[in-house]
C-alpha cells in the first residue's frame, strides 16, 4: 500500500524510505502528459540514468512512474523540492522480488484496518511465503513500547505470546534489507484473528507515530497454524543487510560465457558490446548506478569501469528473472550467490555426501592456509574435518561452513577472499556461496561437467 500526500503517516513512510536500502517513488497523474510534466522536474534532479518505468493504467486506473533509487538519502532534499502531484517515497522491492510481483509470482492478500492496509504475502497457489527473519535475543524498550501500544487496543481474551513470555513481542530483522521490527503473536484461529490483530497493530503505529521509535505504515501478516504472526518494522534507518561480495579482477578461462558489467556513453558501450557478439541483459546496481549487463565470451572491456562475473547457472535459468545475485571474485575464482526473490533465500545446488578423497584433503590444506594468511576467522569442521565432501549431478565438490561472525562485510570479504584467491587447477573457477540458517556457506567444485538441481 502505498500513502498519498494527504494521509497523517505519509510523512513517516517517506522516513522508513529514506532510512532503507532501496527507496522507490511513485508519481501517479490522470494522463500521460501531466505524468510527464511530473517527471520533468525531477528527473532534472537525478544523476544519471534512473530505474524508471511507466506503467500504463488498468481500467480507471492513474498512469504511474516507478522509480528505483538507492543511495538517495543525499539527494533527497533537492528531490522533495522537485515534487508534486501525488506521490510516495515506499521502502522498496529488489529487483528479483519487483519482476516475481510483475509476472505473477508472488501474490498477495490483503485486509484494509482502518486506513491502512495489511498483506500477506503468498505464493502463485497461495501459499504464504515466510520471510528470513532473524530473531535477536535483545530487550529493548522500543519492544515494549510496541507490546504496550498493541495491549491497549486488542479486543479482551486476546493475549500476545513470545518466547521471552506472555504479553510481550519478539525482535525481529528481515536479513534481506536489514530492516528491525516487531513480531506480534497471538493463538487462535488466524482466519478469525487477522482483524481485530491487524487493527490493533495498525491503531499502535498511529499511536506510536510521533515517538521516539515510530514504526514504518508498511503492515504484514502470516497465517500461522493455530496462530497469527503480525510483524512491523521500525521507520528508523535500517541495519545492515546480508553482506554482499565484491567482484573485481576475475580472469575467466577462455570459452566460459560469462556476465559482462559495464559502464560509460551509451553509443560506445553499444558498439563494444555488438562487436564481441554480446547479448543483453538486465541491469545491474554496481559502483552507485544502474550498469547495463551482457552475457558472452571474456572479451577486453570498453575502456571504462567493467568487471566479469558468473553467469547464471544453467538449473537456475528459469528462475533467472526473479534473482538477486551478488558477486565474489578475485585472481583465480569467482564466487555467486543467487538470492531467490520469491522464497526470499539464497538457492544452493541440490548435493549428497559422498566419500573423502585424498584430492579433498590436499585442498583442504590449501584453504586453511589461505584462510589464515588474510586473517580470515570462523571455519566451522565438519567433524574432524575442515570440509564436506559432496556430490551434486556428478559434480564434487567440497563445501565450506562460517559461523554467524561472516554475517559483516569485513570478515565476509576475508573469507571469499581467500577462496577466491586459490589456486589448483582441479578446482572449477566457479563456485558458490550463500546465506543459510546463521551461517555462511562456501562451495568448491571440481572441474567436470554435469548437471546439477538446486534448492
Amino acid at each position: 500500500m502505498w500513502l498519498r500526500p494527504d494521509h497523517p503517516l505519509h510523512a513517516l513512510q517517506t522516513q522508513a524510505a529514506l532510512g532503507s536500502h532501496r527507496p522507490v517513488l511513485h508519481l501517479w497523474a490522470p494522463t500521460l502528459d501531466a505524468l510527464e510534466a511530473l517527471w520533468g522536474p525531477v528527473d532534472d534532479v537525478l544523476e544519471g540514468p534512473p530505474q524508471a518505468e511507466v506503467i500504463e493504467p488498468w481500467g480507471d486506473e492513474a498512469w504511474a512512474i516507478r522509480c528505483a533509487l538507492p543511495s538517495l538519502r543525499d539527494r533527497w532534499p533537492a528531490l522533495r523540492a522537485a515534487l508534486s502531484g501525488e506521490w510516495a517515497l515506499v521502502v522498496g522491492w529488489s529487483d528479483g522480488r519487483q519482476a516475481a510481483w510483475d509476472r505473477g509470482w508472488l501474490s498477495a492478500d490483503t485486509l484494509r484496518v482502518g486506513d491502512l492496509v495489511a498483506e500477506q504475502a503468498c505464493l502463485a497457489d497461495g501459499t504464504p511465503v515466510q520471510p528470513d527473519l532473524a530473531r535477536p535475543e535483545v530487550t529493548d524498550p522500543a519492544l515494549e513500547a510496541v507490546a504496550a501500544a498493541v495491549r491497549a487496543h486488542l479486543p479482551a481474551g486476546l493475549v500476545l505470546h513470545a518466547d521471552s513470555g506472555p504479553d510481550r513481542v519478539a525482535a525481529i530483522v528481515h536479513r534481506t534489507t536489514g530492516r528491525a521490527g516487531a513480531e506480534i503473536a497471538v493463538r487462535g484461529d488466524p482466519v478469525d484473528l487477522r482483524e481485530p490483530v491487524l487493527a490493533a497493530v495498525a491503531a499502535a503505529v498511529h499511536d506510536l507515530a510521533d515517538g521516539p521509535t515510530p514504526l514504518a505504515p508498511d503492515l504484514h501478516w502470516v497465517d500461522g497454524p493455530d496462530m497469527l504472526l503480525a510483524r512491523v518494522y521500525f521507520a528508523s534507518v535500517a541495519g545492515p543487510a546480508l553482506p554482499e561480495g565484491r567482484a573485481a579482477g576475475w580472469c575467466p578461462p577462455e570459452g566460459w560465457v560469462v556476465e559482462h558489467q559495464a559502464q560509460g556513453d551509451e553509443e560506445v558501450l553499444q558498439d563494444w558490446a555488438e562487436a564481441a557478439e554480446l547479448a543483453g541483459g538486465p541491469s545491474r546496481w554496481w559502483g552507485g548506478e544502474w550498469t547495463p549487463s551482457w552475457s558472452g565470451k571474456p572479451v577486453p572491456g570498453p575502456g571504462g569501469p567493467h568487471r566479469v562475473v558468473a553467469t547464471v547457472p544453467e538449473g537456475l535459468a528459469d528462475r533467472a528473472p526473479v534473482l538477486d545475485p551478488t558477486w565474489h571474485a578475485g585472481p583465480h575464482r569467482c564466487l555467486a550467490r543467487w538470492r531467490d526473490a520469491v522464497v526470499d533465500r539464497d538457492r544452493l545446488e541440490v548435493v549428497e555426501a559422498r566419500q573423502r578423497s585424498p584430492r579433498d584433503a590436499a585442498i583442504d590444506v590449501h584453504v586453511v592456509a589461505s584462510l589464515a594468511a588474510r586473517g580470515a576467522t570462523g571455519l566451522q569442521f565438519a567433524g574432524e574435518m575442515p570440509s564436506a565432501a559432496l556430490i551434486a549431478g556428478g559434480r564434487h565438490g567440497l563445501e565450506y561452513r562460517f559461523d554467524r561472525t561472516s554475517f559483516t562485510d569485513e570478515r565476509l570479504h576475508a573469507v571469499l577472499d581467500a577462496l577466491c584467491a586459490l589456486q589448483d587447477d582441479e578446482l572449477s573457477p566457479v563456485g558458490t556461496w550463500a546465506h543459510r540458517a546463521g551461517r555462511t556457506l562456501v562451495r568448491l567444485w571440481f572441474t567436470g561437467a554435469g548437471e546439477t538441481d538446486w534448492a
